[in-house]
């Protein structure tokens, strides 16, 4: 018999009103159209409507299990651009996030690494990883593009560029990107309008901006966990099938899922997805799956002060004693002692 969560209600609450809906950094938004931020949110929380913006004021602490607040669409690319605050806690959600700071760098707190964005280079990484923007410095304006994985998968990109990204990179362009600010106004102008035609022009100089970046050069701040090998090349039918167990994955890991439910959404045989995914990822679904579990314990554990058996319900683990093994097996010291670590290096907000 499965372990019963002890928040049940609230979770699915969550999940249903919640999932999918974007939860970038905090902003004072330049958009006028509904962002990935817009949505509904429970407990303490309240709303206000301005301009078409729907912005959470604040989250009630029970939901911080949880704090994605997505919009998404797997057709649609996001703009967002103003003066970044301060995250008071992760978030994470199923894009690949393009982060541009002007005026001053910025510093992020990834995997529990603390990690700096010089200013006028342009960030990339896979959201889905939980991350926190804990430094502003004096950046005076961010421009933000959210691109869904399962777009970002099918564009003619570089594998190992792809590769590193899906395996837990963060990089950022070698050299200052000279993107002019006045370009990004008019795909914003462009992203507030009604013709999906523009939209669609701007997804296709997105594409071609990442494709630039990569012959001039990234650097990593944060190298992949994983090496993934897309060996027959990005028009290879396996990455199709593997970003759709990708994007299914990222969207329950945390929950009791199994890899007959993953190998389903990508409607194969679960033996052969098994083998699939471990051709493209280097791991197995099952490895994967912890991996992001753990990724999304270490940001709660980091954030709040929640119980450690909380935590590890709240990201999937159906015991607290196989969450210890996993956890001490992948960090090498059990999850008080990461906590107190970062907790005791100014790491908690």
């Amino acid at each position: 018999m499965s372990e019963r969560r002890p928040w049940p209600n609230v979770d699915r609450a969550m999940r249903r009103a919640l999932a999918a809906r974007a939860d970038p950094a905090s902003m004072n938004h330049d958009t006028t159209r509904p962002s990935p931020r817009s949505g509904r949110a429970l407990g303490r929380s309240s709303m206000a409507q301005r301009g078409g913006i729907q912005e959470i004021e604040s989250l009630d602490e029970q939901l911080l299990d949880r704090p994605t607040l997505f919009h998404y669409r797997p057709d649609q690319v996001y703009l967002e651009a103003g003066r970044p605050d301060n995250m008071r806690c992760h978030h994470w959600h199923s894009h690949v996030e393009l982060n541009l700071p002007l005026g001053d760098g910025v510093e992020y707190l990834i995997n529990g690494r603390e990690l700096h964005l010089p200013a006028g280079h342009l960030g990339l990484f896979w959201a889905a990883m939980p991350h926190r923007l804990i430094r502003r410095g004096d950046c005076h304006r961010m421009l933000l593009v959210y691109v869904p994985i399962q777009m970002f998968m099918n564009w003619p990109l570089d594998e190992a560029l792809i590769g590193d990204l899906m395996g837990g990179a963060v990089l950022a362009s070698r050299e200052p990107y000279g993107l002019a600010v006045d370009q990004f106004d008019t795909w914003l102008q462009d992203f507030r309008g009604d013709d999906a035609t523009l939209r669609g022009v701007i997804a296709e100089e997105v594409q071609l901006m990442l494709r630039r970046l990569t012959r001039y050069g990234w650097q990593a701040l944060l190298l992949p966990e994983l090496s993934a090998a897309w060996g027959g090349g990005v028009h290879d039918p396996r990455l199709g099938k593997v970003q759709q167990m990708l994007a299914f994955i990222a969207a329950h890991y945390d929950q009791p899922i199994t890899a007959g439910e993953v190998a389903a959404a990508a409607e194969l045989h679960p033996h052969y997805a098994m083998g699939q995914f471990k051709k493209v990822m280097r791991t197995s679904i099952k490895q994967y799956i912890n991996g992001l579990r753990i990724n999304q314990a270490k940001a709660l554990l980091i954030d709040t002060d929640r119980p450690i058996l909380d935590i590890a319900l709240a990201v999937g683990f159906g015991s607290s004693s196989r969450f210890y093994e996993v956890f001490q097996r992948e960090l090498a010291m059990p999850p008080s002692a990461f906590r107190k670590q970062h907790h005791g290096s100014g790491g908690s907000p």
